[in-house]
């Protein structure tokens, strides 16, 4: 979708900056095609882990209904803030600070 491509560059721009701190990110890919993921993991140079929702089982738990969406978890696991839309580089790093404490 245009709003994944639009922030996939930044979320893995915070996914580089924010390694040392202990946060990582995982993609989850509910729509494509395998050929189509791995060719936009490509495009975007992506490096953190990312698999497909093949059978929904993964977009139905987290009850995903538009894309993006993005969850930020904290370090017990809790979910701490759902995202649906594209992430800007402000939000991105204020949901990530709300993570981290």
């Amino acid at each position: 979708c245009v709003p994944c491509r639009a922030e996939a560059p930044r979320l893995e721009a915070a996914a580089r900056a924010y390694r040392d701190r202990g946060v990582a990110f995982l993609g989850v890919d509910v729509q494509d095609t395998e050929p189509n993921a791995r060719a936009f993991l490509k495009e975007f140079g992506l490096t953190y882990p990312s698999g497909m929702d093949v059978d929904g089982s993964v977009g139905n738990a987290y009850g995903v209904v538009n894309l993006p969406t993005t969850f930020f978890l904290d370090r017990d696991g809790k979910i701490r803030r759902r995202w649906i839309g594209e992430l800007r580089d402000q939000q991105l790093t204020g949901f990530l600070g709300e993570a981290l404490s």
